[in-house]
């Protein structure tokens, strides 16, 4: 069974670990359901990927929109880890903010933080800017 991760740049003494950690956990519900399978699904720092010798894993970061810096220092880690576990099979992707999963997703947050807060979608606005990147 393939292992999922998270790369963050969180650190586990972080104030935010608990709350990404249970988020985690609830894309791990999510996913079962979907891949018909309860998956390795874990957070992990960038410098410390949970990855064992012969397993398949793949790796996702955990920030929409990497900057240059982290998307070299992402690459660099995962060609480590892939000279480390030689019979590893690492596979890495970026997250697209714009992939109408993820707009969909971000869709029913918004809803559901308007529920929670008992305000009538009619009164809110919601800006969607670019970050000036194009693919």
């Amino acid at each position: 069974m393939p292992r999922f991760i998270i790369a963050s740049d969180v650190t586990p003494q972080s104030s935010v670990w608990a709350l990404a950690s249970s988020q985690v956990e609830e894309i791990r519900a999510a996913c079962a359901g979907v891949l018909g399978f309860d998956p390795d699904v874990r957070l992990a720092r960038m410098e410390e990927f949970p990855i064992e010798a012969g397993e398949e894993a793949l790796v996702i970061p955990a920030a929409l929109d990497f900057n240059i810096c982290q998307r070299e220092a992402l690459g660099r880690l995962i060609g480590e880890a892939r000279r480390r576990y030689r019979d590893a099979v690492i596979h890495h992707d970026d997250v697209d903010p714009g992939h109408p999963l993820v707009v969909g997703a971000f869709a029913d947050q918004v809803g559901r933080a308007l529920e929670i807060a008992r305000v009538p979608p009619q009164r809110c606005g919601l800006v969607l800017a670019a970050s000036g990147r194009s693919r």
